[in-house]
């Protein structure tokens, strides 16, 4: 019977333990509150009680019977306290304690001073009827309904109960008639054993309800990740230690890379390097004030350009307040950007333009306006000599401001009145060109030579022409005495990028004067001929075609190479 005892023992301690165990992982990842952490040492205390008592051959008395019990005693002041804060009622920690701390008192008594087994089990049970008769009061009285579980763990309390009602009865009817008692160990048992189906019960609830809230959780989170997918925005998470943790499918899309190479600080590495300290100071200084933020920086996009982004990113928390990170959202700002890079450049030439107008056409005006005086005066004296040279100056600046009007009528004109669009090449746009500033060129003794390559190119054909013929009437104004003048006309291909480019060995342009070339009404000598429109106007028609143009010159006397890029113009490869 004793190789019984121990085996059923040492079977409980393992049960109560694995219970234990699971308890404490339920509570540590899925229901974090007191009850169940209460509940999880108690089914712990039970388990190791058991051990001991199991072992009491083996181990000194005193652990297997003194400290064994005591923690059965513990077992069920925990299942007491836990159950009371479950039902939301006030727990009776001076209760338990008190009750506690006597039945340690009785227990020893009966077990060191006076030895005696039929007290101590008399003492045991009692005590746990008491126990267990505090956790059904609080199961019934928490203010609230019974749920169905609770309801089968009531009953088994309750069931407990009568068992240690009728050990008790059955110990003193036994020391009072002298008579041995039989099946008191099985009695026991089948009482603990019952209370641990309860708890094997509500394991099992719990972890059935455990299982519906991650399905309903893993349901929550695709359609999460559908919304997230299917937003036109691109979305990201991150974690308390401000590293990123998520980036939805438009971010990738954006990027073109996956999510291993996104995540922490790897978003970061796309960052145009003029942004980076800009962008990370900004979400880092955010980030240690927990407040939202709003940034606009460039990230590389899959094609391999950097596009404009507006980030903006808010704190997150969960549940109990506590601080997990930042969510953010960025838009893809790029057209609205040059949008409104365009605007700004608009207005500055609006500006420029108003106070060079009223600039330059004062002056001819008021050149008319006081000639006219003095002819007025030289009719009256019939001076016919002076009446000529007074009608010259009228007619020139009247020819002045004719030429400007007809200069700026005809960059009004850029990107709103088109011509049809027509196939052509490189080197018939430049032979144009050429025959057009034939006289000019002869003139000035300027030698030409055109790269014998060819481009196709589909567009505008005069507006094409005004590229080269404005560029080339320029190399031949600012020639200078250069003993063997030349014109350079060619192509050139660089990563895949076809550039145009016009070189000249003329008078060259200072390095502080070169970003001013392309303005309106800017002439860098203002002794020559004309009004300034002419790179403004080539400027203006590269950029319809997505274009861009800029110069190279080492400085004064060493000629210029105006460089441009007409992607708008360029024919696929297939059309070619």
């Amino acid at each position: 019977m004793l190789l019984d005892t121990i085996t059923m023992l040492i079977a409980l301690g393992v049960l109560c333990c694995s219970f234990g165990i699971a308890m404490l992982l339920i509570w540590r990842f899925f229901s974090p509150g007191r009850p169940m952490l209460l509940w999880a040492i108690g089914m712990l205390s039970c388990g190791l009680g058991s051990f001991l008592v199991g072992l009491r051959d083996v181990i000194p008395l005193f652990f297997s019977l003194i400290v064994g019990n005591l923690l059965f005693a513990f077992f069920f002041c925990l299942i007491w306290w836990g159950t009371s804060l479950h039902r939301g009622s006030k727990a009776p920690r001076l209760v338990i304690a008190a009750s506690l701390l006597l039945f340690s008192a009785l227990f020893s008594w009966f077990a060191l001073v006076r030895p005696d087994m039929a007290w101590r089990v008399v003492v045991m049970r009692s005590f746990m009827a008491f126990w267990l008769t505090g956790a059904m009061f609080s199961l019934v009285t928490g203010g609230k309904r019974c749920t169905g579980m609770e309801r089968v763990a009531l009953a088994t309390l309750l069931l407990n109960l009568l068992f240690q009602v009728l050990t008790v009865a059955m110990q003193l009817s036994s020391m009072f008639s002298r008579e041995p008692l039989q099946g008191n160990a099985n009695v026991a048992f089948t009482a603990l054993l019952s209370l641990v189906g309860v708890a094997g019960w509500g394991l099992a609830v719990i972890l059935v309800k455990l299982e519906k809230m991650l399905g309903e959780l893993r349901e929550s989170r695709e359609l999460f990740d559908m919304i997230a997918n299917s937003s036109p925005a691109m979305l990201w998470m991150s974690g308390p230690d401000g590293k990123c943790t998520w980036f939805n499918e438009t971010w990738l899309s954006f990027t073109g890379r996956p999510l291993e190479q996104e995540l922490g600080d790897g978003w970061a590495e796309r960052v145009h390097p003029d942004d980076a300290d800009r962008c990370l100071g900004t979400y880092r200084e955010a980030f240690e004030a927990r407040r939202p933020f709003s940034m606009e920086y460039r990230q590389l996009h899959h094609g391999g350009d950097y596009r404009w982004l507006l980030d903006q990113g808010h704190p997150r928390h969960d549940a109990s307040g506590a601080f997990c990170g930042y969510i953010g959202s960025c838009l893809d700002v790029h057209n609205r950007y040059l949008a409104d890079e365009m605007l700004r450049c608009k207005n500055d030439e609006i500006e420029q333009f108003i106070y060079t107008v009223s600039h330059d056409l004062r002056g001819p005006l008021v050149t008319i306006k006081s000639f006219l005086g003095y002819l007025e005066q030289d009719m009256e004296a019939v001076d016919s000599k002076r009446i000529g040279q007074d009608l010259h100056f009228i007619h020139t600046a009247a020819d002045k401001m004719e030429e400007l009007l007809v200069e700026l009528l005809e960059l009004s004109r850029i990107g709103r009145r088109e011509n049809p669009a027509q196939r052509m090449t490189f080197r018939e746009l430049a032979s144009e060109s050429l025959s057009l500033l034939a006289g000019h060129i002869v003139d000035q003794r300027v030698g030409v030579r055109v790269a014998d390559v060819d481009q196709p190119l589909m567009g505008d054909r005069p507006r094409l022409v005004q590229i080269w013929q404005n560029l080339l009437d320029n190399a031949v104004k600012y020639m200078g005495d250069q003993p063997a003048p030349l014109i350079e006309l060619g192509i050139a291909r660089q990563e895949g990028e076809v550039i145009f480019f016009v070189r000249d060995n003329g008078i060259g342009i200072a390095p502080e004067y070169q970003g001013r070339v392309f303005g309106m009404f800017d002439k860098l000598d203002q002794q020559s001929v004309g009004v300034g429109l002419g790179l403004a106007m080539v400027k203006r028609i590269v950029e319809k075609y997505n274009g861009r143009i800029w110069v190279d010159s080492p400085g004064r006397g060493s000629g210029s190479c105006f460089s441009f890029t007409l992607p708008g113009a360029l024919l696929p490869e297939g059309e070619q």
